[in-house]
């Protein structure tokens, strides 16, 4: 089931996500959508941090993972507004395991 309200990026401590979900499809195999990528700017500390949200299209590819189901493992990112800080590193991420 495709999740309607985000999916966490990095290291599962919330920093970075994708939210406002829309999927244009969901398939075990990828899946194609947009909404927001969410990312703290951690100024002056992650802890003290602002969180942003940048308009964008996503990709999500799928691998096998160490538990034999398939997981989403990575995400193109392709920005429709506003450019965050550091977009360039954003535009191809690897995902926290999500399992389909």
């Amino acid at each position: 089931m495709a999740p309607r309200f985000y999916i966490v990026i990095a290291c599962g401590d919330g920093n970075l996500y994708l939210n406002g979900l829309h999927w244009r499809y969901w398939h075990k195999y990828d899946a194609r959508g947009h909404g927001y990528l969410v990312a703290n700017d951690c100024d002056p500390s992650c802890a003290e941090g602002h969180f942003h949200r940048y308009p964008a299209r996503f990709h999500l590819t799928r691998a096998w993972s160490d538990h034999h189901h398939f997981v989403f493992h990575h995400v193109s990112t392709r920005f429709t507004g506003a450019l965050p800080p550091h977009h360039r590193y954003l535009r191809e991420m690897q995902l926290v395991s999500y399992p389909i």
